[in-house]
């Protein structure tokens, strides 16, 4: 798209910009990262309940969750420090938290122990 617009002839593209805070590209974006994202993880979380790691995946998606409906509720009161604190840091502080968590419990799964993995049992087929 960049490379067919002439030279001086931007205007009324500023609406499919996703950095415009005002465009409808954003919002749509705010949308799915505040709520559906938010939804997701609600729905998900009471599924992993039975050991430490399961739970800890649990709570890192219901406080993800909340992170969530606080970013949008930030971003509808137009505060961008509650913005940035969720949306940048608290997301993906605990996205990162349930995917190692996730990671984890593949591995665990797939090769039993952690001693298997130490000794090297991950390399051999």
């Amino acid at each position: 798209m960049r490379l067919s617009i002439a030279p001086g002839q931007t205007d009324g593209l500023t609406q499919f910009i996703q950095t415009n805070p005002t465009s409808s590209i954003a919002g749509i974006n705010i949308v799915g990262w505040t709520l559906f994202y938010s939804l997701a993880c609600f729905f998900v979380a009471p599924v992993f309940q039975e050991t430490r790691l399961y739970k800890v995946i649990k709570y890192a998606l219901i406080v993800n969750g909340i992170i969530c409906v606080l970013g949008g509720i930030g971003y509808i009161y137009d505060n961008i420090a509650l913005i940035f604190l969720t949306l940048n840091i608290g997301m993906g502080g605990a996205t990162m938290t349930a995917l190692i968590a996730l990671f984890i419990l593949q591995i665990f799964s797939t090769y039993g122990t952690f001693l298997s993995l130490v000794r090297g049992d991950i390399f051999v087929e």
